[in-house]
């Protein structure tokens, strides 16, 4: 990531934040693997049972994961901000994208609570 923006920095920010998010993302995938191997090694030093592993881990999950989905929106909006309003086949994928985007993120964080609601 810090090679990718040492490239393009003299670019110009616009240039650098279009060309650097794939690295951004893989950054924090990178970071968010470093960070659950470390939460198992953990768990193998623990004696016994670790209890609140799950919870670290699914935290990591849902932090990382939001911090993409933020840069992937963040990302679709410079573009449709640098290319204009014109409706064409880049724009109908985008929108595509965000949907499947947004509904695998309500897929994967739902809440039992609210399901709990609904049975009453």
């Amino acid at each position: 990531f810090f090679l990718c923006v040492m490239i393009f920095s003299k670019q110009g920010a616009s240039v650098l934040l279009l060309l650097t998010f794939e690295c951004f993302t893989l950054f924090l995938d990178t970071i968010q693997t470093i960070i659950k191997y470390t939460i198992h090694l953990t768990d193998l030093a623990w004696d016994g049972q670790w209890e609140k592993r799950g919870v670290y881990i699914y935290y990591t999950e849902f932090f990382t994961d939001s911090l993409i989905l933020i840069a992937t929106l963040g990302h679709y909006l410079q573009i449709l901000v640098l290319y204009g309003i014109s409706f064409n086949l880049i724009d109908g994928v985008i929108f595509l994208q965000m949907r499947l985007v947004f509904s695998n993120f309500c897929l994967l964080y739902t809440s039992d609570a609210a399901d709990d609601l609904l049975c009453v």
